[in-house]
């Protein structure tokens, strides 16, 4: 074993291949073009790595995020490269659900803003007929939109696999 250099990119949750110095790092993950310096998304931790033992895909940071650890520890290099490849389909999924959610919501805000039209024709409609009926519909459609919304949302956090995620339309609601 040796102690090696391994950057550790926490905007992918991913361990990059361990270096001997801190300048084979940059020529490994490169620099920021601006500075010349390691992206700030980028952490270098000293680990004692043995590539016999460990591989470095399997490494996370710790629960204080200030070292790195392998979950996967004791298992052969084929359980640990399994894990890994578990890992990043459950990640890849995790941040497909999220551009998802994304999408929803920024679906039902355009989908409410195209209402903002409606909401004067309703006040007319209500002031020559004394009462708030036309409003009041107004609003509720409002309001459908954005349950429907929220709808798509929960049946979007309830998908397991990465096909069906990708399947899932975010602007059928």
């Amino acid at each position: 074993m040796a102690i090696k250099k391994v950057p550790f990119s926490t905007q992918v949750n991913r361990a990059y291949p361990p270096c001997d110095t801190l300048e084979e790092v940059k020529e490994v993950i490169g620099v920021d073009g601006g500075t010349g310096e390691i992206a700030s998304h980028f952490k270098v931790f000293d680990f004692d790595y043995d590539p016999a033992e460990t591989n470095f895909l399997a490494l996370q940071l710790n629960a204080a995020g200030d070292g790195l650890v392998n979950p996967e520890a004791g298992k052969s290099l084929a359980d640990q490269q399994a894990a890994v490849v578990a890992r990043d389909a459950t990640n890849s999924m995790n941040l497909l659900k999220k551009l998802k959610t994304g999408e929803i919501k920024s679906q039902t805000a355009t989908k409410v803003k195209s209402l903002k039209w409606k909401e004067s024709k309703a006040r007319d409609a209500d002031a020559i007929a004394g009462n708030t009926n036309a409003l009041r519909a107004y609003y509720q459609e409002r309001e459908d939109i954005r349950q429907a919304g929220n709808a798509a949302e929960t049946t979007l956090a309830a998908l397991t696999t990465w096909e069906d995620v990708q399947k899932f339309d975010a602007s059928d609601f």
